[in-house]
């Protein structure tokens, strides 16, 4: 990665874990590039379990309203994309093909109708996002949770960012802009503070 590093504008990572790992290798691949080059986020955005066990045969057909991920999951992995500072997020959406053993988003109206309005939300913090002003971030780990979180002014409005990156509900203290809170974290949970 390093070797080539300056024959890019941005390194592509694939982040097909949960939220955890898409934290794990974002940091992994800053190490590896010497916090030199900007990242873009490619989010998992097709059921894995289910794709291994179509084409092993262990089942024949889909559960399609048991697709992961699912939105809470697909949420946190692109905000936590957000919260590291990526410079944009994309997912791979392909349909599967007649006869083919893919469950990608595009495949399942509930998983297609979830990443919807996962970029719908994203789509309208756009101004916010975009605005050139500093940030800070940082981790509020909580037992084996973390709570990744963010902070942006713009306009003297603050937006606030907290993702939980774990299946496990949590109870963290942040630091909101009018100061330190506590406040509880459903699996996965994304919230969005604005004052």
């Amino acid at each position: 990665m390093n070797r080539y590093r300056r024959t890019w504008d941005t390194h592509w990572t694939q982040a097909y874990q949960r939220p955890d790992g898409v934290v794990r290798q974002i940091a992994e691949h800053r190490r590896f590039l010497n916090n030199d080059s900007p990242i873009t986020l490619l989010v998992h955005a097709y059921d894995k379990e289910q794709h291994s066990a179509l084409r092993t045969g262990r089942i024949k057909q889909p559960d399609l309203n048991a697709f992961k991920p699912d939105y809470d999951w697909m949420r946190a992995a692109a905000f936590v994309g957000i919260v590291k500072d990526v410079n944009g997020l994309w997912w791979w959406w392909f349909a599967r093909r007649a006869g083919g053993n893919w469950m990608a988003v595009g495949s399942v109206d509930i998983g297609w109708k979830n990443l919807q309005k996962v970029v719908a939300e994203i789509a309208a913090l756009r101004p916010v996002l975009n605005a050139v002003a500093p940030t800070t971030s940082g981790t509020v780990a909580v037992g084996k949770s973390n709570i990744e979180w963010w902070s942006k002014t713009v306009d003297g409005k603050t937006t606030f960012i907290a993702v939980n990156t774990s299946e496990d509900p949590v109870t963290a203290t942040v630091p909101l802009p009018d100061g330190p809170a506590e406040l509880s974290f459903k699996r996965y949970e994304v919230k969005v503070i604005q004052k």
